[in-house]
């Protein structure tokens, strides 16, 4: 049990690495509730500003970081922070580890107030901001933010447009957000497309989501140079940024695109997104009585989740080029197993493909199925199945 004497004794051990390993986890688990936890953990923040910190006292600070975002939202623990803890965040960003960083830029965004919010604006638009996931998440949080703190978001945000990375995506998806609820009266890509040419234009796979969200863009800028781009889009090497393109043309009412998403609907290797897509807008019903022959058959079924498993951010975060059944049998009674080859570019030389490994699907008597993947090169399906199955019976 922490106190607040305690608290302030094992904080203090914390910084100069005399604390115990339990005492740590302890500490790590602590969720401070009353003003005098927060107190504690202010002054000892405030103490510890210094310059050229030693890494255990950068990872003490982090440590006091996941403090303040275990605190209860609503405690009389939280109210300190709103009134003491800011301009010690000013002072304290630079002598952060990155992963601290993201923890404060974190906060910053829970605290949602304009003090805060102003501050969020000022370290993510610095250069030498670091760009990561982490940081695209906590722009996408002011999705839920309140209309009279949007302009302290925009335009102060756009300046991130101008690195073109992952940054700015998140700025440009919780843009699109706001402008489609009204929170935004004018999209700040309005008058300057040219981030969005340059994504479109880039040929690197690991980024090809930034074109996808360029062309979910698009449908928001109905001009003429939206089109224009959409239809360049529709050539990309990225069968995601395609299937997102045609998306799009068809919110805008261009001819040809829906024929073009039926195509992807009849496509396993995106097939399970297209359809979601063709839900939304309708048009599923008449592609599925059309081929019902293909879109209800279980190995292309099957085939399809694969894929889409497969384009899980914690995955390889797009679809494969291609998606074969490698084996199949009923191994556990009662199912039905499934072996995947899953295969994507050459890092090299984007037309040659390499296998990448072997996915498993299992689906059960009642047609309730799951998707796994695994990296690892099998020689035989036999060795394949004893992984994952763990049980292999011939």
């Amino acid at each position: 049990m922490i106190n607040k004497e305690i608290l302030k004794d094992n904080l203090l051990k914390l910084y100069d690495n005399r604390l115990s390993s339990k005492d740590r986890q302890e500490l790590a688990n602590f969720t401070p509730i009353t003003k005098y936890d927060s107190n504690i953990i202010v002054e000892t923040l405030k103490a510890k500003l210094t310059e050229n910190l030693p890494e255990i006292a950068r990872d003490a600070h982090e440590l006091i970081l996941n403090l303040v975002i275990n605190t209860d939202f609503n405690s009389e623990a939280y109210k300190i922070y709103y009134q003491r803890i800011l301009p010690i965040f000013e002072k304290l960003y630079s002598n952060l580890s990155q992963n601290g960083k993201n923890k404060l830029l974190q906060i910053l965004a829970m605290m949602n107030v304009p003090k805060s919010l102003a501050m969020f604006v000022e370290f993510v638009t610095d250069p030498s901001c670091d760009d990561n996931y982490d940081i695209y998440r906590s722009i996408k949080t002011f999705i839920e933010i309140d209309e009279e703190c949007v302009d302290i978001l925009f335009p102060a945000l756009n300046k991130v447009f101008e690195y073109k990375d992952f940054r700015a995506v998140g700025v440009i998806e919780l843009a699109n957000q706001l402008y489609s609820d009204k929170k935004l009266t004018n999209h700040p890509l309005e008058n300057d497309l040219s981030i969005i040419k340059a994504w479109l234009d880039n040929t690197d796979p690991s980024e090809f989501s930034y074109g996808v969200t360029g062309c979910a863009t698009l449908s928001l800028i109905k001009d003429k140079e939206s089109k224009k781009l959409l239809n360049l889009a529709t050539k990309h090497p990225g069968l995601e940024v395609r299937l997102e393109a045609v998306f799009s043309q068809i919110i805008l009412g261009i001819d040809g695109a829906k024929q073009k998403l039926e195509e992807f609907c009849l496509d396993p290797r995106i097939s399970t997104l297209a359809i979601a897509y063709a839900v939304e807008l309708g048009l599923y019903e008449q592609i599925e009585q059309e081929h019902q022959d293909i879109l209800n058959n279980q190995d292309f079924i099957l085939t399809s989740e694969m894929s889409y498993w497969l384009m899980h951010e914690r995955e390889y975060g797009r679809p494969p080029s291609k998606t074969e059944i490698w084996d199949k049998r009923g191994i556990i009674d009662n199912s039905n197993e499934y072996l995947f080859k899953y295969y994507y570019p050459d890092s090299k030389d984007f037309n040659k493909l390499v296998l990448q490994g072997i996915g498993y699907a299992y689906l059960n008597k009642d047609n309730e199925y799951q998707v796994y993947s695994n990296s690892k090169i099998y020689q035989t399906p036999k060795e394949a199945y004893i992984d994952y199955v763990f049980e292999f019976k011939e």
